[in-house]
């Protein structure tokens, strides 16, 4: 496999993981909201301001570096 699908498989597992942890923080404030049977745009804020979310940045900021590294390296090879 090419640098730039490497780089592609980066990108693609930082996005995923992205996508993940907003989901379930998202998911995790409606369920304590419909817990208490409020569910507006206010209690919703709240509860998603009080949840922390499943996991922090790094993992996704590190898969998003190494495909970036890697779709430098492969652009610098095509150069030469």
């Amino acid at each position: 496999m090419n640098k730039r699908g490497v780089s592609m498989i980066f990108f693609s597992i930082a996005t995923l993981l992205f996508v993940v942890r907003n989901v379930i923080h998202s998911i995790e404030a409606t369920m304590l909201a419909a817990n208490l049977n409020s569910v507006s745009d206010g209690t919703f804020k709240m509860f998603l301001d009080m949840t922390i979310p499943p996991y922090s940045y790094i993992f996704e900021l590190i898969a998003l570096v190494i495909g970036i590294i890697y779709l430098i390296l492969a652009e610098l090879e095509e150069r030469k």
